[in-house]
């Protein structure tokens, strides 16, 4: 659906919905996928239906204050734009969305949002601005520079509902950027795609939840709390020995049965945001991770390094990296000083170095049939 999801009065949305949305919600739950295009700033207006088109496709303006929030923010970019600071360049390296969406993105380079509102989607973000964007509301900025969702997905039933909080395959913008349609049509593919396989799968009237980690897994982690298989750690680069306790706390997790480590939180839970190590270049996002697996491979070797999946997620309005490790099939050594090497494991919520005369026995026990 373009233009919105309100019959069109010239520009803006007469506040009649185009298609009833229980019609839509209907449609989703049955296996159909719902893609709604050009919900951008020039055509949101504060009224009632406007509550509706929140909850139907669960997500909320920017910052997430629910139904009663009429005012919706837009995000503005002065240095990644295609010409003009509303018309925001979005690549697939310097974005968040989802890491299930990613087929969304395949033969991609960049998509181009014209007039983008600043969501906080409650499920699957598809799109973001990159970190030099900046949110406003009534021309005043309200935000620092960070990457913006603008555009999310929600599961229901067995469907999917999208939303492009922006404007992105009109014509007119498709004519000079292709990549635009190649997205949205990957995205319509990919979708239906997911959707006949959970149909396909389904025994029963529910639907069968994706196997990728879900959306919300990351703030059910934060509220859990460090664990055997959970650490926090507030900061990375802020000194050697807080590179050196990332690396540890990375190893650690290989060498018991995996498990997650989330940078920019606190031990009691609160968000500090990875924002103040990136900066606000326009490749902040993509050069944080190299910098980041550098720091671990020096410690652990480039081969175990790639133990580590990385992405960004919105928590509390911060960014917050997440570092999925793999369960490692080889011990995980930790280069120290001195030429020095040593073995970490989780014990409890901590990474505890072993005592040299106990590594034969637990590598024995963990890696059996593996030289060491």
């Amino acid at each position: 659906m373009e233009y919105g999801a309100f019959a069109s009065a010239g520009w803006k949305g007469s506040g009649a919905w185009r298609v009833p949305p229980e019609y839509l919600l209907n449609f989703a739950t049955r296996g159909g996928v719902v893609v709604v295009d050009g919900l951008d700033a020039s055509k949101v207006k504060p009224s009632a239906e406007w509550e509706g088109i929140w909850r139907l496709f669960r997500c909320w303006p920017y910052p997430n204050e629910g139904p009663s929030r009429w005012q919706v923010p837009y995000i503005r970019d002065s240095v990644s734009n295609a010409g003009h600071d509303m018309e925001i360049v979005c690549r697939p390296s310097r974005i968040l969305f989802s890491e299930w969406l990613d087929p969304c993105f395949e033969n991609i380079s960049q998509v181009v949002a014209v007039a983008p509102i600043a969501l906080q989607p409650d499920d699957g973000i598809l799109c973001s601005s990159e970190s030099t964007s900046n949110i406003l509301e009534n021309d005043i900025y309200i935000s620092e520079q960070r990457p913006v969702p603008w555009a999310s997905v929600s599961q229901r039933g067995h469907g999917y509902l999208a939303l492009f909080g922006a404007t992105v395959t009109l014509d007119l913008i498709v004519r000079e950027h292709p990549d635009n349609l190649r997205w949205a049509l990957n995205i319509a593919s990919f979708l239906e795609s997911e959707a006949d396989r959970s149909a396909s799968l389904a025994t029963t009237a529910e639907p069968v939840p994706r196997t990728t980690i879900p959306p919300q897994a990351t703030e059910v982690l934060r509220g859990q709390g460090e664990s055997e298989a959970v650490e926090f750690k507030e900061v990375v680069f802020a000194s050697t020995q807080m590179k050196h306790e990332v690396a540890q706390a990375v190893a650690a997790l290989a060498n018991t049965d995996g498990g997650t480590l989330l940078i920019g939180v606190r031990d009691d839970h609160t968000i500090a945001g990875v924002e103040p190590e990136m900066g606000a270049a326009s490749d902040a996002v993509d050069a944080y991770q190299r910098r980041l697996i550098d720091v671990v491979a020096s410690k652990i070797g480039r081969a175990d390094a790639a133990l580590m999946r990385i992405r960004f997620e919105l928590l509390d309005g911060h960014l917050v990296c997440r570092v999925d490790v793999r369960r490692a099939d080889r011990p995980v050594w930790i280069h120290g000083p001195n030429n020095r090497n040593a073995i970490f494991i989780r014990i409890g919520s901590t990474s505890q170095e072993l005592d040299p005369r106990e590594i034969p026995q637990y590598l024995a026990l963990r890696f059996p049939g593996v030289s060491h």
